[in-house]
């Protein structure tokens, strides 16, 4: 009974890891195309490999270690690459789930408890994750070995310097994939200054600083100099930070109707009132953790929260950078469960019966997911092929297309790029950026592509100056015919006129 209670916490998560990786739009038995961001990024490593610089050449507002990411994963793939970018994934969500596993095994200091904590995650993880391949998803191993770290530092004070250097390399690594994601090395940076300083334990803040500042320079250099190797940092600056800044503005209206829908998510997938019963045992009987433990697992709690509902965006895949508190709020709230209300011996069996309040919405996203994505080609999927089938076959590899606020998949599967860096346009109100918008005309009119591809119901907005549907409409009707060799409900081919 031992040797099987000491392997049902790893048969646990590798069921949940196994779920979850096939939830992913590019697993092998997929049959549906990379989702809209995920597409983007994909273009953005491609064009890497084929000589391309980021935000010279392709513009996007995410940082630059997620474009190397991207890089490594067409690789990977050996020309595959949706198999290149499905094991990139596999290897951030497995070495996520270790350090989640790790950090709350430290708070609870039990296997079974803290994988059936994980466990109870599996739905938000695959409705978070959304068809996979966002910056929060690879984010979230960075934050979670740093949680890890961070953690051990205050609970254990036994972390050497070569750590305290990882947690550097990890905060720098996140913020040049999105400099909004790095609540975590705010808050306990601040904590663990106060904490030597009140104590005055100069020597142990001056290794800790140390560690962390050589950690973090090391990877600002190496990006920095990458930079200037490919002549883009004016670029990258202007696009991964002071753009991103702008891009995640919004009034505090906004950013309660997305509060509120995240606490909606939390509440159809059974976590919130889990989390509710986790901060009541810190408060009523939690005798293992200090008092300033859980205030600082709050103050992260509430300071990571507002960054997710920042841009005033219902994007799931924000939360994902919540999930290393959601963990550790549930390992307590099923500690506190089995331990305080029921005998040692129902354990396993109270920690099994918690897990069917997730069972409606596991069976939901393992059906929108899992399912959805191994059945036959959706309509969409097809003429999507088609078209770009019709691209690769009708010009050569030198000349370039255009496809209007669609995604990049017929990019990437023509094997063609954009006529500029407005490959994908970001999702801004263009009346708001002019200089922008004067490039993208400026390139449109100046080098324009053989074929320009738009959604059907263009045609229903084509003078909406806001996602530059006007600019595109003028230049069609100048320049352009529609191609009636490749006819579909859901997109029209131009193709420019000799």
């Amino acid at each position: 009974m031992k040797k099987i209670e000491k392997i049902i916490p790893y048969a646990i998560l590798f069921v949940m890891f196994v779920l979850i990786a096939f939830s992913f739009r590019d697993n092998p038995f997929s049959k549906v195309l990379s989702g809209h961001d995920s597409s983007m990024f994909l273009y953005f490593g491609r064009g890497i490999s084929d000589g391309l610089v980021p935000y010279k050449d392709m513009l996007d507002h995410k940082g630059p270690f997620l474009f190397i990411i991207e890089y490594m994963a067409i690789l990977i793939g050996f020309g595959n690459i949706s198999m290149g970018i499905w094991i990139v994934e596999c290897l951030f969500l497995l070495g996520s789930i270790i350090f989640l596993f790790k950090t709350s095994c430290l708070y609870v200091e039990s296997k079974l408890v803290s994988s059936v904590a994980l466990a109870f995650m599996t739905p938000i993880f695959i409705l978070c994750y959304d068809g996979g391949n966002y910056s929060e998803e690879f984010a979230l191993l960075f934050i979670s070995i740093s949680f890890y770290l961070f953690s051990k530092a205050v609970l254990q004070k036994n972390v050497s310097q070569l750590e305290y250097v990882l947690i550097g390399i990890c905060g720098a690594a996140t913020f040049f994939i999105r400099i909004n994601m790095i609540s975590l090395w705010v808050v306990f940076c601040l904590v663990v200054l106060f904490e030597n300083l009140f104590n005055k334990r100069i020597n142990l803040l001056l290794k800790q600083i140390r560690g962390i500042f050589i950690g973090g320079v090391l990877v600002v250099s190496i990006m920095v100099i990458l930079s200037l190797f490919q002549n883009n940092l004016r670029e990258m600056i202007q696009q991964a930070f002071i753009m991103n800044f702008l891009y995640s503005d919004s009034n505090i209206s906004e950013k309660i109707t997305v509060a509120y829908s995240f606490i909606d998510l939390l509440l159809k997938t059974g976590i919130f009132p889990m989390i509710v019963i986790g901060c009541a045992y810190f408060f009523v009987d939690n005798k293992k953790i200090q008092n300033k433990v859980i205030i600082i697992l709050l103050i992260y709690f509430i300071m990571n929260f507002f960054t997710v509902i920042l841009s005033g965006r219902y994007y799931t895949h924000y939360l994902i950078t919540q999930f290393v508190p959601i963990a550790i709020f549930l390992a307590f709230s099923i500690d506190f469960i089995t331990l305080t209300l029921v005998k040692r011996r129902k354990k396993i069996f109270t920690m099994m019966l918690l897990l069917t309040m997730v069972l409606p919405s596991s069976v939901l996203a393992i059906k929108n997911y899992n399912w959805r994505f191994s059945i036959d080609e959706s309509m969409d999927v097809k003429q999507t092929r088609s078209i770009a089938n019709y691209i690769e076959k009708n010009s050569s590899p030198k000349e370039t297309i255009y496809v209007h606020n669609i995604n990049a998949n017929i990019y990437l599967l023509s094997n063609r790029y954009s006529n500029s860096r407005f490959f994908v346009l970001p999702a801004v109100n263009y009346e708001n950026f002019n200089e922008l918008k004067k490039e993208f005309s400026r390139e449109l009119q100046s080098n324009p592509p053989k074929y320009i591809v738009i959604r059907k119901q263009f045609l229903e907005d084509k003078y909406n100056k806001s996602n530059l549907n006007n600019e595109v409409y003028s230049v069609l009707e100048k320049n352009y015919h529609q191609n009636k060799n490749e006819m579909s409900d859901y997109y029209l081919l131009y193709e420019i006129n000799k």
